[in-house]
């Protein structure tokens, strides 16, 4: 079994348990988990000489946790349950490891997209990428309002209006 751990950079203010509790040492208390209904995870609010600051629960354990060796950006909920956020459930991964977990062991449905250039179709982010030698993370920040274009491309999800 893990023992809890200090969060880094915040000293010995809060403990964090393997299993997503986190304890603050300043109030005494468990600290409560919101849960961002659009993104789907659970969020925490830590502070430091008065500065409040946002994260997402699953980074806060991975980073404290799991070895990173090859710096991955991304950590995947092994079994898809984005509140589920047990240190053996979590793992580091690139955005195209993630995706196709996603979809080859969790099921989820491919995303069909289009270039708005060229009028090309494809049946998912994956083919979209591999085809027009763009990032796979790209196309998604693209089709949804995070970016503007893939490798010069813009793009959208097949239905989808501009």
């Amino acid at each position: 079994m893990m023992k809890p751990q200090y969060i880094s950079h915040y000293g010995t203010d809060y403990l964090i348990y393997p299993d997503g509790k986190v304890f603050s040492q300043k109030s005494h208390k468990w600290l409560k988990l919101d849960l961002d209904k659009r993104a789907g995870y659970y969020t925490l609010r830590l502070c430091a000489k008065g500065r409040t600051k946002k994260y997402y629960i699953h980074r806060l354990i991975a980073e404290t946790f799991i070895p990173n060796p090859n710096k991955k950006p991304q950590i995947n909920h092994i079994n898809g349950d984005k509140t589920d956020n047990r240190v053996e459930n979590l793992e580091w991964c690139t955005a195209a490891e993630n995706i196709k977990h996603a979809v080859y062991v969790l099921g989820a449905r491919l995303k069909p997209v289009v270039c708005i250039e060229t009028k090309q179709r494809f049946r998912s982010l994956s083919d979209a990428a591999k085809a027009t030698k763009s990032n796979i993370a790209h196309i998604s920040e693209c089709i949804n309002g995070k970016r503007e274009t893939s490798n010069g491309l813009h793009w959208k999800k097949l239905g989808q209006r501009m």
